[in-house]
This record gives structure tokens, sequence and C-alpha cells, in this order.
């Protein structure tokens, strides 16, 4: 502990970028269990799919918490040095950890099917949000990586529509 407050003091170690990367490592586990879960939904129910997705729900909670402990450290020695990036990141990463809860949950809503899910008349409308929820994770990644304001506010337009639909 006193070498990360020394290292931190130093400014060797940019807690910041390490939390944002911390991010984008859960982001993209939420984005595979999102897939995971849509194909088993689609194809042949894979019935482990729900203990998959579980393990990693709880990669994204001790991730999670990981990030949020080396934010508050970095935030009460660096004398509110970036705090805005920091309080930002806090909430973006319990979003994230709701991604995961998110995910699991739709596993098991899976797991209780007796079948392939079939959408009928809304098969169209289920592929669009299926792709557009694909693609947003994928913007989404791509403006938090980039700190890329245009790419948020495309992230917030798409997400309205999708969340209309």
């Amino acid at each position: 502990m006193l070498d990360q407050m020394w290292e931190m003091l130093k400014g060797k170690r940019d807690v910041i970028d390490e939390a944002r990367g911390d991010c984008l490592a859960m982001m993209a586990t939420g984005r595979e269990m999102f897939n995971l879960v849509i194909q088993t939904l689609e194809m042949d129910l894979d019935v482990h799919v729900l203990e998959k997705v579980a393990a990693m729900d709880k990669t994204i909670n001790a991730q999670q918490q990981e990030v949020r402990k080396k934010l508050y450290e970095h935030l009460a020695l660096s004398r509110a040095r970036d705090l805005l990036q920091g309080l930002q990141l806090m909430i973006i990463v319990v979003d994230l950890e709701c991604i995961g809860d998110y995910g699991k949950n739709m596993a098991e809503v899976v797991d209780m099917l007796p079948d392939k899910m079939s959408f009928g008349k809304y098969e169209e409308r289920y592929l669009q949000i299926r792709e557009g929820t694909l693609e947003l994770f994928d913007l989404t990644r791509d403006a938090l990586q980039n700190r890329d304001e245009q790419k948020a506010r495309e992230v917030l337009r798409r997400y309205d529509f999708i969340s209309k639909t």
C-alpha cells in the first residue's frame, strides 16, 4: 500500500488511465456476456450459459471493486487533481457493473426457456435491437478509449432510439 502511495505521489502511475483501461475490460466482458446470451437465445440452448455468464458477472463485480478502490485512493491522495475524470469513471464503473447484472438476468431467463426463441412477426425489430446494442458496445468503447465527445453523443442518440424500439 505504501509503495502504491509513493508511486502515486511521484506521478509514475496514472491511476485514471488504469481505471479507464479497467473500465474498457469490463465493457468487453459485458459485451461478451450479451453476445453469449444472444447466441444461446437464437441457436441451440447451451445448458452451461448461465454458469459462464454468472462467472463473467463475478469478474465484472471484482473489477468494479478494484476500480473504485483505485479511484478513491487516487482522489484522496491527489488533492482533487483529476477529480472530474475520477468521478466520471466512478459513474461509468457502476453502470458497467449493472450491465453485468443485466447479462446474468438475461441468462437466467434464457435458461428457463424450453427451446430456441422464436420472434415471429417481431424478428426484424429484434434483429435491429440486437445489432444496435452490439454497435453501442463498440461505439461506447471507442468513445471512452479515445475520450471522444462526438462519439459519446452518438451513443446517447442511438441509445434513445434502441430504448424506444
